[in-house]
């Protein structure tokens, strides 16, 4: 209740006493800096977006590159007990356990932290692609550059994903797109070398000039990156079984789901396609996989950009609508060297 007025001894009415409250500009200055704690934009975060650009392109850049290690697979099948399905196969499992291994890296990195998780995830990499590199049956090539190879990648990526985002607020489309092109920029290098490798050295030691490279390259990345669970407290758990009661989030993850299967098939099966049905030999193969990790440089940097300004999921619709639109107007009739470059490179903008 406010008092109006305090009588005086006279009887006459006195105006009430003003009261101050004082707030402690301690206290406004802390949350003051709370606030910009959390609502970082760059600083230190630049330096992560580089080392996270160098973690994507030798860990999903080498992945994407296995497209080249395809057509050398099917046209030459030395290992023993291998079909053309056997090769395929490998490739697909290379993608789909970087995500199954999503549960169990999650956990590690709860417990021990990011930079442990990282660390783990280099040593399997490298490890497996050098037993990769000594096979002589399929089911080492299963085991090496497959599973292993798959696992390692899953770990650096679940890791490395959340980094960039907690350093930056109003520019975080930007620097995750940023950081996105190193997939496109390894993919574009290793592409090229790991056709010249193959002719020049062999198979076996082209995979393991891929596993010495990407092992040296990661563990610096791995040191150097920084994260601020410090301040955001981020909870890290197996499964949260409540996101599926959320109609929104089953819209979201059936998208995902749909959106990455048409991507696995487009890096690595475009280079396949060249050599099997247009009779493409070497460098050609090599070009047409480069040509894909270019369209990637130049659409994740400007993609991530849009998202900034017209929405994350309006683009990543509008993409994935024009990725389908495309293959289907200009894949399937491509029939020529040139034609498919055309195709690949403006495929690889939208995947």
């Amino acid at each position: 209740m406010m008092l109006k007025s305090i009588k005086s001894s006279s009887g006459e009415s006195a105006p009430a006493p003003k009261v101050d409250i004082a707030v402690p500009t301690d206290a406004l200055s802390i949350q003051e800096e709370s606030s910009q704690e959390i609502m970082h934009d760059g600083g230190y975060g630049w330096v992560c977006v580089f080392a996270v650009f160098m973690l994507n392109a030798h860990t999903w850049g080498i992945s994407t590159s296995y497209s080249v290690f395809l057509a050398h697979y099917r046209q030459t099948s030395t290992l023993q007990g291998a079909s053309s399905l056997h090769y395929a196969f490998v490739g697909g499992l290379q993608f789909s356990q970087a995500f199954m291994i999503s549960p169990l890296a999650t956990k590690v990195m709860g417990h021990f932290g990011p930079r442990v998780c990282l660390l783990a995830g280099v040593v399997l990499q490298t490890c497996s692609l050098l037993g990769a590199s000594f096979a002589t049956h399929i089911w080492h090539l299963y085991l090496g550059q497959a599973l292993g190879f798959g696992w390692g990648v899953g770990f650096i990526l679940i890791a490395s994903q959340n980094v960039v985002p907690q350093w930056f607020h109003r520019r975080r489309g930007l620097a995750t797109g940023l950081a996105a092109v190193g997939t496109g920029a390894g993919g574009l290098l290793y592409a090229m070398v790991a056709g010249q490798m193959i002719q020049q050295m062999g198979v076996g030691w082209a995979i393991r000039v891929l596993a010495i490279v990407s092992g040296v390259v990661n563990t610096a990345c791995s040191i150097t990156v920084r994260t601020r669970d410090k301040v955001i407290h981020p909870k890290y758990s197996l499964f949260n079984f409540d996101l599926f009661r959320q109609r929104r989030y089953l819209l979201l993850l059936g998208f995902s789901f749909f959106s990455m299967l048409g991507e696995i098939v487009i890096l690595t099966q475009i280079p396949d396609y060249g050599a099997a049905v247009l009779e493409l030999q070497g460098t050609q193969i090599s070009v047409i996989g480069a040509m894909v990790a270019l369209g990637q440089i130049l659409g994740r940097s400007s993609i991530g950009l849009a998202s900034d300004h017209f929405g994350h999921l309006n683009i990543a619709a509008l993409v994935t609508f024009l990725a389908g639109l495309w293959s289907l107007a200009v894949w399937i009739p491509a029939s020529s060297y040139g034609l498919l470059i055309f195709f690949s490179l403006f495929i690889g903008a939208f995947a």
